[in-house]
C-alpha cells in the first residue's frame, strides 16, 4: 500500500470544535500557513471567539467555498483535520476541498472503536488504554485508513469523562503538532494502513438524559462503571427516590460493609452527612457523595437510612430502545 503524502501546506482548515483548536492556529500560523476553522450552529458557542470560526449548517454552504478559497492557495496545499465535526464528510467535498487530505483526529483504538459516545463506552467496559489516532476520512463513519496511531495507559487518577478528556487533549495536541508539523516545512509522508473489517465494531452516541439510568440489579462493578461514564462534564447518572428523579455522581465501590441479599440493592443503609453508603449486591457498598434532583437541588440532606433509590422498567426498557443521532443543529 502506498503511503499517504501532502505537499507544503499554505492553509490548515481545522472542521468542528475542540479546545485544542488555539494551539493549532499557533501551529499553523508559525510555520507561515493560513488557518480556518468551520463549525456548525450548534458548535459555535464552544469555539474560542478569537478563531473568527465560519460558521455552516452544511458542507455545500457558498459561504464555506468563499471562507476557503479567500486565501488564493489550491486544494493541493490544504489540509484538513476533524475534530468531533458534525457532519458526514462526501467524497467531492474531501477530494475537491482538500484533493483526499481531510484527517480526523479519533480518540480510541480503530476498527473497534467506531462511532460516538466519547469516553463513555470505554468507561462502562473498564478499558483503560487511551488512543491518539489520525485516519484518513471517507464516506463512511472511523472507517478510513489509519496515517498516524499512538496508544497510552490512562492514568490511574482520571476515573471521569472530564478527567480522561483533558489528559487526552493535553497529549493529542503534542501528538498532532509532532505527526503534522513536516507538512507545513515541506512534503509529508505517512504510511497508510487499512482498518481490519472483521474486529471492527460501532457504538453509538449516548444522551445521559435517556441513557444513564441506573439498573440496580447489575453487579456492582457494572453500577459504578455507568455513574462514572455519565460523570462531569455529563449531567450524571439517574434513578429514582421518594423525592423523584435523583442525578447520582462522585460514586465509588466500598467493601467494608456487612453482606447484603439482593432485594437490598438500592437502600441508603447509613447517612454520613456529606454523603451516604448504599447497599448493592454480593457484598458490596456505594459511597456517594452527590445527589441531585433535576433542578441541582442537593439530595442528600434529604435522604434518611431505609430510603431507597429504584428505577421502574419503563426507565429501563426506554434507555436500551431509544439510539441518539447529532447533526449540525443538535
Amino acid at each position: 500500500m502506498s503511503d499517504w503524502s501532502v505537499s507544503k501546506v499554505k492553509l490548515f482548515v481545522v472542521l468542528g470544535a475542540s479546545p485544542l483548536m488555539v494551539a493549532l492556529k499557533d501551529l499553523a500560523e508559525a510555520n507561515g500557513a493560513h488557518f480556518l476553522v468551520v463549525t456548525s450552529p450548534d458548535q459555535e458557542k464552544s469555539i474560542d471567539p478569537s478563531l473568527n470560526a465560519v460558521t455552516v449548517e452544511t458542507l455545500d454552504d457558498p459561504s464555506l467555498t468563499q471562507a476557503i478559497e479567500q486565501f488564493g492557495v489550491g486544494p493541493s496545499t490544504r489540509l484538513g483535520l476533524s475534530l468531533g465535526a458534525r457532519w458526514i464528510f462526501k467524497r467531492p467535498f474531501i477530494q475537491n476541498m482538500f484533493c483526499g487530505n481531510l484527517l480526523n483526529a479519533h480518540g480510541a483504538r480503530l476498527p473497534i472503536d467506531r462511532g460516538g459516545g466519547g469516553f463513555s463506552w470505554r468507561i462502562l467496559r473498564r478499558d483503560r488504554i487511551g488512543a491518539l489516532l489520525l485516519h484518513l476520512v471517507d464516506e463512511g463513519v472511523d472507517t478510513g485508513e489509519i496515517v498516524a496511531f499512538e496508544n497510552y495507559v490512562v492514568p490511574r487518577a482520571c476515573q471521569t469523562p472530564s478527567e480522561i478528556q483533558q489528559d487526552y487533549r493535553a497529549r493529542l495536541t503534542t501528538f498532532i503538532e509532532k505527526e503534522l508539523s513536516p507538512c507545513f516545512q515541506g512534503k509529508l509522508s505517512l504510511a497508510r494502513k487499512g482498518q481490519s473489517e472483521h474486529l471492527s465494531a460501532y457504538w453509538p452516541r449516548l444522551n445521559s438524559k435517556r441513557h444513564a439510568w441506573i439498573d440496580w440489579s447489575w453487579e456492582p462493578q457494572e453500577i459504578e462503571s455507568l455513574i462514572l461514564a455519565f460523570d462531569e462534564p455529563y449531567p450524571g447518572a439517574q434513578t429514582e427516590c421518594k423525592f423523584g428523579t435523583a442525578i447520582l455522581k462522585s460514586a465509588q465501590l466500598h467493601g467494608g460493609e456487612h453482606g447484603v441479599h439482593p432485594f437490598q440493592a438500592g437502600l441508603i443503609s447509613r447517612h454520613e452527612g456529606s454523603w451516604i453508603v448504599v447497599a448493592l449486591s454480593g457484598g458490596w457498598s456505594l459511597i456517594v457523595e452527590s445527589v441531585t434532583d433535576e433542578a441541582g437541588n442537593d439530595l442528600v440532606a434529604k435522604l434518611r437510612p431505609g430510603d431507597r433509590f429504584f428505577t421502574p422498567t419503563t426507565r429501563l426498557m426506554a434507555a436500551v430502545s431509544n439510539r441518539v443521532t447529532v447533526g449540525p443543529l443538535s
